[in-house]
């Protein structure tokens, strides 16, 4: 959808607000599927733990884990900045402030064509006291983070596969 938004608008002014939308459904799908991989490990290796536990964000998941198998767990753990970065992402889109889209355009916008002006995501997912836009910050292409973190998840499916297939 926000490729479609990128791509097939004229508006982009009315695609910067649902670009916006999308990217907190987006943050909150990532977080809910790293949360259908720890329950599945919880139940494959019959870890025991409460709902709230089951989360790569709890110290006693990974305890528990470890306590199991610690390869497991480090192989599992090996992913943790990735699960850092999405928390971190979905927290801030759901619990504090929607992301910051803009239209970047080099002259103002109603003066400049459509192939020069893109859509851009502030780069700091607590964008809080932003009063002014710096053009000094970095900014993301408002798919980037997907394109970052998608062969992570891919790799992360094949792995749990695999610990499934064993345990069955």
């Amino acid at each position: 959808m926000i490729n479609d938004e990128l791509e097939s608008k004229t508006n982009l002014f009315e695609s910067v607000i649902l670009i916006s939308s999308y990217l907190v459904g987006y943050f909150s799908s990532c977080k809910s599927f790293l949360d259908s991989l720890t329950i599945a490990l919880n139940d494959i290796y019959e870890l025991q733990l409460s709902n709230k536990e089951k989360d790569f964000s709890k110290n006693n998941f990974w305890n528990e884990l470890s306590n199991i198998d610690p390869q497991i767990k480090d192989k599992y753990y090996s992913f943790n900045t990735l699960y850092r970065e999405v928390i971190v992402w979905r927290d801030a889109s759901v619990h504090r402030v929607t992301p910051f889209v803009v239209l970047h355009s080099p002259t103002p916008p109603e003066q400049t064509s459509r192939k020069l002006q893109s859509i851009k995501l502030y780069s700091d997912p607590n964008q809080f006291g932003v009063t002014k836009i710096d053009k000094n910050k970095v900014w993301y292409e408002v798919l980037e983070l997907h394109h970052k973190w998608y062969p992570s998840f891919i790799k992360l499916c094949d792995i749990i596969i695999e610990d499934i297939k064993r345990k069955i």
